[in-house]
């Protein structure tokens, strides 16, 4: 995940990290987490990720070029 804007408290398994713009937050995927934006305009977030399988999950759209 990349902060594009705004703060966010990020729970990764049991520790809590307060984020800001220009973050990347990295962690396995199968750790459980969690996002709650506590800025008071909100957050905006761009989520990047990868299937260890290559299939899509979790309403993951894969692009493939031709």
């Amino acid at each position: 995940y990349y902060v594009i804007a705004g703060e966010l408290l990020v729970t990764i398994g049991d520790e809590e990290y307060r984020v800001g713009p220009d973050s990347l937050i990295i962690f396995p995927s199968r750790v459980v987490h969690g996002f709650r934006a506590i800025s008071p305009a909100g957050a905006r977030v761009l989520r990047l990720g990868a299937s260890p399988t290559g299939e899509a999950t979790g309403g993951s759209v894969f692009v493939q070029r031709e």
